[in-house]
């Protein structure tokens, strides 16, 4: 997965509370993907390697938009994070402009401009 010049939205979850904020917000919603040119990022460096392979990737496998996995933390290791917070990062032309920590579905869906269900 890259992060394109149009990308205007990184997604990053550093562990699997912030996963599931993720999931549970944008899960009804895949089509914000390309409507707000959005990537998301999720670290599962700290998820031992029989969990993976059983229960994570076959659930991010039935996710209806695409997850850029990261088994190696010092891939992300840059990337701003707070404990089970998302970090959203917008970007114009591949440089940040802003940077929020999100502790719920309710704020990520409020910062991309997702109405409520």
């Amino acid at each position: 997965m890259s992060i394109e010049a149009s990308t205007r939205f990184v997604v990053f979850a550093a562990d699997k509370t912030a996963s599931d904020i993720v999931s549970g917000a944008l899960r009804p919603h895949p089509s914000i993907f390309a409507e707000r040119r959005l990537v998301y990022i999720a670290d599962i460096s700290a998820m031992p390697a029989m969990v993976t392979r059983m229960f994570a990737l076959p659930k991010m496998r039935d996710l209806p938009f695409q997850v850029g996995l990261v088994q190696n933390s010092e891939i992300t290791s840059h990337l701003p994070r707070k404990p089970k917070e998302v970090t959203l990062i917008a970007l114009e032309q591949q440089r940040v402009q802003t940077i929020e920590y999100l502790p719920d579905a309710a704020s990520l869906r409020r910062s991309l401009g997702i109405a409520p269900p």
